[in-house]
């Protein structure tokens, strides 16, 4: 059964033994505006097993932006643009 989704606050209160991610940091795929993270692993797992196929660094510019965020700069408020975008 794949590991389930967990929201955190702020990317601080993952607990660092939950972050089995080498490669990549909460705050990089937490929300930019709140630093809440909604942490996806079963998304974070293959974003992991892209960057080990690749042996090279991905630069993560946006995972994951809170409702709030979105309202506070204007952004669509339409279900679709809540949680992950796209990778």
């Amino acid at each position: 059964m794949p590991d389930q989704v967990k929201n955190y606050r702020h990317w601080r209160d993952v607990p660092k033994r939950d972050w089995r991610w080498s490669n990549f940091s909460p705050a990089e795929i937490a929300c930019r505006g709140t630093g809440q993270l909604k942490l996806h692993p079963e998304a974070m797992d293959k974003l992991q097993a892209l960057r080990d196929r690749l042996g090279k660094p991905l630069i993560i510019r946006s995972a994951y932006r809170a409702p709030e965020h979105n309202r506070a700069v204007g952004w669509c408020d339409s279900v679709q643009a809540y949680g992950w975008h796209r990778l």
